[in-house]
């Protein structure tokens, strides 16, 4: 965030500099119009750039609070109940990551849960992908998907005893750069 606001800071003043310039009226210059388009141009590629690394910094400040509830998935897939928070892709993944519910979900401490990530653009996602959980206050590592560059679908697939001991647990997915990709809460019964 901090180099953001430097740039903005930069884009600001480039401005000024270029409503001087027009103000002048020497609008028409080369120089001048040149310096006004480039300006612009940076200006809204800043300003979105800035707008989506803070939806970024709020999802992962929401990912890192307790778990509370869960989307109830039965061992087919199918969606019983859905929690709003759970499974959504963060913003700088949205339209190149989809992730679906743990499944199952509540899940048995002798069983298996699976989650599916679908990858819909090449080389959108820095790989490995790695599965989470928060355990004993530091992050522990489930499962990882080494490659996840093409387009497709991927498989995490648990042993819920892994997972913890019986209760809520948010898992969390993370891509090679350590950026938050999803997240989600399982009950484990």
């Amino acid at each position: 965030m901090p180099s953001c606001k430097r740039w903005l800071i930069v884009f600001v003043d480039r401005s000024a500099n270029v409503i001087r310039c027009l103000l002048r009226k020497v609008m028409f210059s080369r120089k001048c119009f040149a310096g006004f388009c480039i300006a612009m141009l940076a200006g809204m590629f800043l300003s979105a750039g800035c707008d989506t690394q803070e939806e970024q910094d709020d999802f992962a400040e929401q990912a890192s609070r307790s778990p509370e509830n869960i989307t109830r998935v039965d061992a087919s897939g199918k969606i019983l109940s859905e929690d709003k928070d759970d499974w959504r892709t963060a913003p700088v993944y949205v339209g190149e990551i989809r992730v679906d519910p743990a499944m199952p979900n509540p899940a048995p401490i002798g069983d298996f849960i699976t989650i599916r990530v679908t990858v819909t653009v090449f080389d959108a996602v820095y790989s490995p992908l790695r599965l989470k959980n928060l355990h004993d206050n530091r992050l522990q590592t489930l499962s990882e998907i080494e490659q996840a560059s093409d387009p497709g679908a991927y498989l995490f697939h648990v042993p819920v005893s892994l997972i913890g001991p019986v209760g809520l647990h948010r898992l969390l997915i993370f891509d090679g750069i350590g950026e938050i990709v999803s997240y989600g809460d399982v009950l484990v019964q």
